[in-house]
C-alpha cells in the first residue's frame, strides 16, 4: 500500500498507520512503537500483544502419521488456541507425545472428538537469544556425555541419552515460534537464524541416531573411533563459540577442521564392516550439517 507523507513543522515529516494494522495491534493514541531502519525500508513493531486470540483447526485424519508434526507446525507458527479434531481415541496419545516438545502450551478442554490445546504462558522475544544459546549448550553437553560414555562403555549413561533429545527439540520449538511471532530484534537475521534453529535440532536427532546405532548394534568403539568422534565434538565446540560471539578467524577455522575431517573420513570410509561403514558415515554427517551451517552464519554477520 501507499501513504502520502506530510510535513508538520520546518523538519518532521509523518505518515499515517493503516487503521487495520493498528486495531490488530490494539494500538491507540500515546502507545509506542519500534522503528527499525533497514537501507530503504522502515519496519515497525508494535510492543503490544493483539487482544485477538489467533485461532488454528486441524483434522488428525487428514495427516496419519504426519499429525505429530502438524500439531508442532501449527505451535511454532505462533496460534495461541488450536483445536484437533480426533480420528479415533487413541489420538489423544499423539496429541500428548506432541506437548511433551511444546513450552506455554497445555490442553484445556477434551471431549472423545477432540481436543482444543492453548498457549498459558507468553512467548516473550527477549527470550530467544537465551533459549537458542541454551539449545546449543544443551546440545554440546550431550555429545561430550556420548563420548564420556562410549569411552566408559558405560551401557546405562548411553541410553539415557535419546531422552535429552526431547529437551532439544522442545528448546528449538519455542525458537522457532518467538520467531514467528515477534520476528528478531535485527529483522535482516530472522531466515537464517530460524535456519540454524532447525539446524540445531537436526544435530541433535543425527547424535541421537548414532547413539541408537551403538545401542541397537552393541558396537565398542576402539581407540581411533573414539578420536574421530573427539573430533567431532571439537568441531561442535567450535561452532557453539562462533554462535555466541561471531569471529571471522574462528569461522575460518572451522570451515578447515570440517573440511579436512570429512576429506580423512571419505578416505576411510571403504569398508566391507556395515557397522563400521555406518558409524563413520554418522560422523561425516554431523561434521557436513556443522560445516554447512557457516553459509547463513556468514550471511547473517558480514557487512
Amino acid at each position: 500500500m501507499k501513504r502520502k507523507i506530510v510535513q508538520q513543522g520546518p523538519s518532521t515529516l509523518m505518515v499515517s498507520l493503516p487503521s487495520k494494522w493498528a486495531r490488530q495491534q490494539g494500538l491507540k493514541k500515546g502507545d509506542d512503537i519500534e522503528v527499525e531502519e533497514s537501507d530503504t525500508s522502515l519496519i515497525l513493531h508494535s510492543e503490544k500483544r493483539p487482544n485477538l486470540t489467533q485461532k488454528a483447526r486441524i483434522d488428525l485424519a487428514e495427516y496419519g502419521i504426519l499429525s505429530k508434526r502438524a500439531i508442532g507446525a501449527l505451535y511454532k507458527r505462533g496460534f495461541d488456541e488450536i483445536e484437533i479434531l480426533f480420528s479415533s481415541p487413541k489420538d489423544i496419545d499423539v496429541v500428548n507425545q506432541a506437548l511433551q516438545e511444546l513450552i506455554g502450551v497445555e490442553i484445556v478442554s477434551q471431549t472423545e472428538k477432540g481436543c482444543v490445546i492453548k498457549e498459558i504462558s507468553l512467548s516473550n522475544k527477549e527470550e530467544f537469544d537465551l533459549i537458542f544459546n541454551r539449545t546449543v549448550l544443551l546440545l554440546k553437553s550431550v555429545a561430550d556425555d556420548c563420548f564420556n560414555a562410549l569411552k566408559a562403555k558405560d551401557v546405562a549413561m548411553l541410553k539415557a541419552l535419546p531422552d535429552r533429545d526431547v529437551i532439544i527439540n522442545k528448546y528449538a520449538n519455542y525458537c522457532r515460534r518467538i520467531l514467528n511471532e515477534h520476528g528478531y530484534k535485527d529483522s535482516a537475521k530472522l531466515p537464517m537464524l530460524y535456519y540454524l534453529v532447525e539446524e540445531i535440532e537436526r544435530l541433535g536427532d543425527e547424535y541421537k541416531a548414532l547413539v541408537l546405532l551403538v545401542i541397537d548394534n552393541r558396537i565398542v568403539l576402539d581407540a581411533s573411533q573414539l578420536q574421530l568422534l573427539q573430533s567431532v565434538n571439537r568441531q561442535l565446540d567450535m561452532l557453539y563459540h562462533l554462535l555466541l560471539k561471531y569471529d571471522s578467524k574462528k569461522a575460518v577455522e572451522l570451515y578447515s577442521e570440517c573440511r579436512s575431517f570429512q576429506s580423512k573420513l571419505h578416505r576411510l570410509d571403504k569398508t566391507d564392516n556395515v557397522k563400521k561403514a555406518r558409524l563413520l558415515g554418522s560422523f561425516i554427517n554431523i561434521s557436513q550439517m556443522m560445516s554447512n551451517m557457516l553459509g547463513p552464519i556468514l550471511t547473517m554477520e558480514l557487512k
